[in-house]
């Protein structure tokens, strides 16, 4: 995002210096972006792909709506804000989901022992 406000600039020239707050705004939103990701990927590998689907389904309605709702009186910004919306409200969804099981999948320190034996073995 920091680099995007000089990084614009000088690239791509002054005329698209309007481009920097829009790019800052979707960079707000990569950190739940990797974090929606990697729950996406955790979900799949628990055969949770119908939930996940419905996820998905509702996102996109989200960033319809939204893109549609906001790009209307604010354009750009808008826009980048409607996507930044849609993809926190995955990131919510999908965290919620995991949340309920991801205690299950944290190692324990008492199978550490076990786990450098079985690596010693081969």
């Amino acid at each position: 995002a920091i680099a995007s406000i000089v990084g614009i600039p000088i690239l791509f020239g002054e005329e698209y210096r309007d481009a920097i707050l829009p790019t800052v705004i979707l960079c707000a939103a990569v950190p739940a972006t990797i974090a929606t990701y990697c729950g996406a990927t955790w979900m799949a590998a628990q055969k949770q792909g119908l939930r996940l689907t419905a996820i998905q389904i509702v996102t996109v309605v989200a960033l319809v709506a939204g893109f549609f709702v906001l790009s209307a009186p604010l354009a750009v910004i808008g826009a980048a804000l409607g996507v930044c919306i849609a993809l926190f409200v995955s990131n919510a969804m999908v965290a919620h989901a995991v949340a309920e099981r991801i205690r299950d999948t944290v190692p324990r320190w008492r199978d550490f022992p076990a786990a450098i034996r079985i690596l010693l073995r081969g």
